[in-house]
């Protein structure tokens, strides 16, 4: 599947060369930060595509039991995470963070790509329901409230009708992300390395603390925002090492990454939020300083996936999901072999790229105030998701 993303934005950038954009930012190492991002997006895909074939099968949504397509989903998220507090925290560390300027751009950012989701997503509930209301009135004003709030207030289900199964969930990720964006200012204050590290030990024993007396669902919630620490952490690393060269092609270090990564997806476990922030520490701080992972980073097609990411993370599971609910109406999905399945969604991972370019050219650069770093373009959710 990924394979066939790599294809198809090699093709479009053959066909249409100045495409991905020339400009990755004054620091040329955050160019594998962003390819980085791309690659992540496309795991995402691939573990959403292995979940639904357990749903047409089963009728269940469930994780994998496969760790590595498992990891394809959760760690990918937890990464997004971690790239989300690297560079946000990077910015308060240099005291670049203004609440009302800092809000204006995530929304800017966020919320013209998430509106024409939203809209698909209304008009294929409305479908399900069979264009009649099936909730009271209340409730139905009341979730597309919600809805509104991009993420923020959740996302319940519309007209009584969940929305799992017609995205994938995927929007779950704004909600921790638009929150890590209306504190940033507030906790910025604090960015001293000693205020730091008294402000992570009282998240950390209150996470502890939740756990030991029982509060799971409470527990479940804030540890899912660990990884945020370990970016975080990532953006003091880099800048003790400020002045120093770093070599972004070391071999040695770059093993050490691509083997942080396949043990990390070997040993995963669901649910392990708090060991994807530390496990993969060193190797996300090693990517940060510029390390590309044996030029894979830096690779056009990987760079192109990484800026249109938030068009294939947030579009990705209305086009899986649409595609097989129809081909669902000819043969059952969960009976063909494994073998055409991957062949389906390998062809539907195209068809991810193709419209998510679309997307990103005609719906999120429109709205961008200016020309910026793919950095800055991409620091969403979430993803990222």
């Amino acid at each position: 599947m990924i394979g066939a993303m790599a294809i198809t934005a090699t093709a479009l950038l053959r066909v249409w060369p100045n495409l991905l954009s020339s400009s990755t930012g004054a620091n040329p190492k955050y160019v594998s930060i962003a390819g980085l991002r791309g690659l992540l997006a496309s795991s995402v895909f691939v573990h959403h595509a292995q979940v639904s074939r357990i749903y047409f099968r089963d009728g269940a949504w469930m994780e994998p039991q496969s760790t590595i397509y498992a990891f394809a989903g959760t760690g990918s998220v937890g990464v997004f995470f971690m790239i989300t507090g690297f560079l946000f925290w990077g910015k308060a560390l240099d005291g670049r963070v203004q609440f009302l300027s800092l809000i204006e751009s995530r929304a800017r950012r966020i919320l013209p790509l998430y509106m024409l989701s939203f809209l698909i997503i209304t008009v294929v509930c409305a479908y399900d329901s069979n264009f009649s209301i099936a909730t009271t009135w209340e409730d139905l004003y009341l979730s597309i409230f919600a809805w509104l709030g991009a993420g923020l207030f959740g996302h319940p289900a519309i007209n009584g009708v969940g929305t799992l199964t017609i995205n994938c969930g995927v929007t779950w990720t704004l909600q921790y992300e638009w929150i890590f964006y209306l504190l940033l200012p507030l906790i910025a204050a604090l960015s001293s390395p000693q205020w730091f590290a008294i402000l992570v030990s009282v998240f950390l024993i209150t996470v502890l603390g939740l756990k030991k007396l029982g509060y799971q669902a409470e527990y479940q919630a804030l540890v899912v925002s660990v990884p945020f620490i370990g970016g975080m952490l990532a953006a003091y690393a880099v800048r003790l090492r400020s002045g120093v060269k770093f070599l972004p092609s070391a071999f040695l270090v770059s093993v050490f990454v691509a083997t942080s990564f396949v043990v990390a997806a070997l040993a995963y476990k669901p649910g392990y939020y708090t060991l994807i922030g530390i496990a993969l520490f060193p190797a996300f701080c090693a990517i940060a300083l510029g390390n590309d992972v044996f030029g894979l980073l830096r690779q056009r097609w990987v760079r192109f996936l990484g800026e249109i990411s938030f068009s294939v993370y947030l579009l990705h599971g209305i086009i899986l999901m649409g595609a097989l609910s129809a081909i669902g109406r000819f043969v059952s999905v969960g009976r063909i072999s494994y073998f055409v399945f991957v062949l389906v969604c390998a062809a539907l991972s195209a068809t991810v790229v193709l419209t998510s370019t679309a997307s990103f050219l005609l719906v999120e650069r429109r709205y961008m105030k200016r020309r910026v770093s793919v950095l800055e373009v991409h620091a969403h959710s979430q993803t990222e998701g």
